[in-house]
C-alpha cells in the first residue's frame, strides 16, 4: 500500500509540473499570437500610407501635366472650338509629347473640343475619335468645376492602355470649350512602385473610389474592375470622420483570410487599401507555434507513457500477487505441486499441497531419493526422458509415471517441465509441475471399457442387419410372388365384378397392393444394395438413347400433370451399368414429376473434366438447405409430414445415392427453397477396372 501511494504521488507531481508548462506556453503562444497580429496591422498600415503618398502625387503631378498642356492653347483657339490648322495641331502635338516625358507614369494626353471629339493627343494619332461618352468628361462639361477629375481603370481609346483618366476642363469666358485628360498607366507606374514594395506573396493593392468601386488592383483580375467591393468597416469609418483604418476578413476571391489597411487619399475621392494575408504575416508565428506545440506533445507523451508504466507496474504487481493466490488454489485443485531441481547438487524444492501427493511424510529432497519412489518400469522411462532432453537440447520435458507415497499408495501422476541449459549446453536446472492424474487414468479405463462394449454391440447389429439384408436379397423372389399373385387376382375380380357395387371395393383393394408392391420393391432394393450382392456390369451406354427413351416414356406422364419435360439432347457414351444408371434416373424423373406441382423438368448432360455430369432439374418446391442431406436417408421425405404413401416411402434419393456409389459416382443437390431443385449425377468416364 505505501508503494502505491507513493507512486500516485510521483505521478501527481509529474502531471502539475506538465500542466502546468502547458498552460505556460500556451499562454506564451495566444500573447506573441496577439503580437503577430498588431504587427501585421502595423505593416499594412505603413504600407497603405506608402500607396496612399505614391497615388495622390501621381494625381497631382498629372494634374500640373495638364495644366501646361493647357497653357499650349490660347483664348482665341478656345473660343473657335479648338479648329486648329495641321501645322498648329503638330506643334501643339510636338509638345505635349515633351511634356508627357517629364510626367512619369503618364502613357498618353489628349485633347478634345466641347463636344469631346479628340483634337489633338500626344502620341501622334489621327484626330477625330471622340471622347464624349465618357464619364469624366461628362462631369466637367456638365458640372462646375474645372478638375481634376479622376476616373475609373478604363483602356485608353487612343494609347489601347490600361490606366486611370485624370481629366481638367479647358473654359474660356466662363464657357466649357474641351478637355485635357492624361492616362496615368497602371503597367508604367503604379504596379511598378506597389512592386518596389516586396509585399509578401499573397498581397492584395488596391485603389477604390467611394462607392467601393475597384479602380486598380495587384494583382490584377480584370473581371473584377469597375466592379463594387462592399466594404462596411471602411463606410463606417469614413462615416464617423476616420480617413484610414484597418480589418480582418476572408476574401470571396480566393478564401484567404488577411488584415486590410485603408486610407483615403488626400485631395481625391478615392482610397487605397494593402491586404497583407494571414499566411504571410502569421508564418513565423506559426513555425514558433508548431515547435512548441510539438514539444509540448513530446513532454506530454512522455508523461503519459510514465502513466501508462507505473500503472502498468503496479498492475502486473497487483496481477502477480493474484496469479500466485489463483496458481496456488488451481494446484491445490489439480492436486498438483510445483518443484525446482538443481541439476549441480542434485536438490529438489517444492512448493504446493505436497502432503496430498506424497502422503504425510517429508518428500524426497533429492532427485535421487525421488526416482526411488517410482517402479523399476517408470524410472527407466524418466531416464530415457531425461537423456532425450540431454541430448536433443530440448527445452520441454513431459511423461507420465507412477510412484508409491508414504501410505503405500499407488499414484499415476504427469510431470511437465522446463529445461534450463548452461555452458557447453549441459543441464543446470529444470523447473516443472507434478499433477495426480490417478481419477483420469481411472476414468479411462472405464471409457475404454465402455467404448469396447459399445464396439461390440455395433458390430453384432451390423452383423444382424447384414444377415437381414442378406436373407431379404435372398427372398425377394419369394417375397415378391404372392404380392404379384394377389395383383392377378384382383385384375380378375374388377373383370368379374365390373359394374357391381363392390367394383369401388376392388379399385381400393388394387390401390392398397401398388402401395404394397412400391414398398416390397423399395425395400428388397435397398437390401440387395446393402448386401453387396448387386455387382455393376460395366459396358459402354449410348447416353442420348437412354436419355431419349426415358424422356419419350415420362413425357406423357409430366404432360399429364399440366408440366412440360424437355430433353438436352446428347451424343455422349460412357462405361457403367444401363440397368443400373436407368434405374437411379428414373428415380429422379419420378421426384420431379411427383414434387412440382407447374412448371418444367429438363434432363441433360454435360462434360465436367474426368466425368460426365447427368443432370435433372426442376422447377418444383425445393428443398431447405438444413434437409438438403437429410433427403438422402432412408424413409425421409420433403412435404409429407402425413406420411401419404401416394408421394412414395422416401427410399427413392437412398437408392439413388447408394446406386451412384455403386457405378463409382457421387449425386449433388443444388436446391432453393420454392424454387425447383437441380440434382447432378457425377460418373467417371472412364471407371477404373473392377477386381475380379
Amino acid at each position: 500500500m505505501a508503494q502505491r501511494s507513493g507512486a500516485f504521488r510521483h505521478l501527481t507531481l509529474l502531471w502539475v509540473f506538465i500542466l502546468s508548462f502547458d498552460v505556460y506556453v500556451g499562454v506564451g503562444l495566444w500573447l506573441s499570437y496577439r503580437q503577430a497580429q498588431q504587427q501585421a496591422r502595423q505593416s499594412a498600415t505603413s504600407y497603405v500610407r506608402l500607396v496612399e503618398e505614391q497615388a495622390t502625387a501621381s494625381f497631382d503631378r498629372a494634374n500640373l501635366v495638364l495644366r501646361q498642356v493647357g497653357a499650349l492653347l490660347s483664348r482665341d483657339e478656345l473660343r473657335g472650338g479648338l479648329a486648329l490648322s495641321p501645322a498648329r495641331r503638330d506643334e501643339v502635338q510636338a509638345a505635349m509629347s515633351d511634356i508627357q516625358k517629364d510626367g512619369h507614369g503618364i502613357v498618353s494626353m489628349t485633347v478634345t473640343d466641347g463636344k469631346g471629339r479628340v483634337v489633338a493627343n500626344s502620341l501622334g494619332a489621327a484626330p477625330g475619335g471622340s471622347l464624349g461618352d465618357r464619364d469624366y468628361f461628362l462631369a466637367l462639361r456638365d458640372g462646375p468645376t474645372a478638375g481634376p477629375v479622376v476616373s475609373r481603370l478604363i483602356r485608353g481609346r487612343v494609347s489601347n492602355k490600361w490606366g486611370i483618366q485624370v481629366a481638367r476642363a479647358l473654359r474660356v469666358d466662363g464657357r466649357f470649350a474641351g478637355m485635357v485628360v492624361a492616362n496615368v498607366g497602371l503597367i508604367e507606374y503604379l504596379s511598378p512602385f506597389w512592386q518596389s514594395l516586396l509585399l509578401p506573396p499573397s498581397s492584395v493593392v488596391s485603389v477604390r473610389d467611394l462607392d467601393h468601386r475597384l479602380m486598380v488592383r495587384s494583382p490584377l483580375v480584370e473581371e473584377m474592375i469597375n466592379e463594387p467591393v462592399p466594404s462596411p468597416e471602411v463606410e463606417h469609418a469614413f462615416a464617423a470622420g476616420q480617413n484610414e483604418g484597418d480589418y480582418q476578413r476572408e476574401s470571396p476571391l480566393d478564401g484567404i483570410s488577411r488584415v486590410t489597411a485603408f486610407r483615403k487619399l488626400e485631395r481625391y475621392p478615392l482610397y487605397a487599401t494593402v491586404a497583407l494575408a494571414d499566411r504571410d504575416t502569421m508564418a513565423t508565428w506559426r513555425g514558433n507555434a508548431n515547435r512548441s506545440v510539438f514539444f509540448l506533445v513530446l513532454i506530454t507523451l512522455g508523461g503519459v507513457l510514465s502513466t501508462v508504466t507505473l500503472r502498468r507496474k503496479g498492475l502486473l504487481e497487483r496481477q502477480a500477487r493474484e496469479n500466485a493466490d489463483k496458481l496456488a488454489v488451481a494446484l491445490r485443485a489439480a492436486h498438483a505441486v510445483t518443484w525446482h531441481w538443481d541439476v549441480a547438487s542434485d536438490r529438489l524444492d517444492w512448493t504446493g499441497d505436497v502432503a496430498a501427493l506424497y502422503g504425510d511424510g517429508l518428500p524426497p529432497v533429492t532427485f535421487s531419493d525421488w526416482l526411488e519412489l517410482l517402479p523399476a518400469e517408470d524410472r527407466r522411462a524418466v531416464e530415457t526422458e531425461i537423456e532425450r532432453v540431454r541430448t536433443t537440447r530440448s527445452r520441454e520435458y513431459r511423461i507420465e509415471y507412477r510412484l508409491t507415497d508414504s501410505s503405500g499408495r499407488l499414484r499415476w501422476m504427469t510431470g511437465i517441465g522446463m529445461v534450463a541449459f548452461g555452458a557447453e549446453n549441459a543441464m543446470r536446472s529444470a523447473f516443472g509441475v507434478n499433477i495426480d492424474i490417478t481419477a483420469v487414468k481411472l476414468a479411462e479405463s472405464e471409457l475404454k471399457l465402455a467404448r469396447d462394449e459399445a464396439l461390440d454391440a455395433k458390430a453384432e447389429a451390423e452383423r444382424a442387419s447384414l444377415a437381414r439384408s442378406k436373407f431379404l436379397a435372398a427372398a425377394s423372389h419369394d417375397l415378391r410372388q404372392p404380392v404379384q399373385s394377389l395383383l392377378l387376382l384382383i385384375e380378375v375380380m374388377k373383370i368379374r365384378l365390373s359394374g357391381s357395387p363392390m367394383e369401388q371395393v376392388t379399385a381400393q383393394m388394387e390401390h392398397a397392393l401398388d402401395g404394397l408392391r412400391l414398398l416390397l420393391n423399395s425395400l428388397l432394393d435397398m437390401s440387395k444394395l446393402d448386401a453387396g450382392v448387386v455387382v455393376p456390369t460395366m459396358d459402354r451406354i449410348d447416353l442420348g438413347h437412354l436419355l431419349g427413351r426415358l424422356a419419350e416414356e415420362y413425357s406423357i406422364r409430366a404432360a399429364e400433370k399440366g408440366l412440360a419435360f424437355r430433353l438436352v439432347p446428347t451424343s455422349r457414351t460412357l462405361v457403367s451399368d444401363a440397368a443400373l444408371l436407368e434405374r437411379l434416373l428414373r428415380n429422379l424423373i419420378e421426384n420431379a414429376i411427383r414434387y412440382t406441382p407447374s412448371g418444367h423438368i429438363v434432363v441433360g448432360c454435360r462434360r465436367l473434366g474426368d466425368e460426365l455430369g447427368v443432370v435433372v432439374a426442376d422447377t418444383g418446391i425445393g428443398i431447405a438447405g438444413e434437409q438438403q442431406e437429410a433427403v438422402f436417408e432412408e424413409f425421409h421425405q420433403v412435404a409429407n409430414s402425413a406420411r401419404d404413401r401416394s408421394q412414395g416411402l422416401g427410399l427413392g434419393l437412398a437408392i439413388v445415392r447408394r446406386l451412384a456409389g455403386l457405378l463409382g459416382g457421387r449425386v449433388e443437390l443444388v436446391s432453393e427453397l420454392g424454387r425447383g431443385c437441380r440434382f447432378t449425377v457425377r460418373l467417371p468416364l472412364h471407371p477404373p477396372p473392377q477386381a475380379p
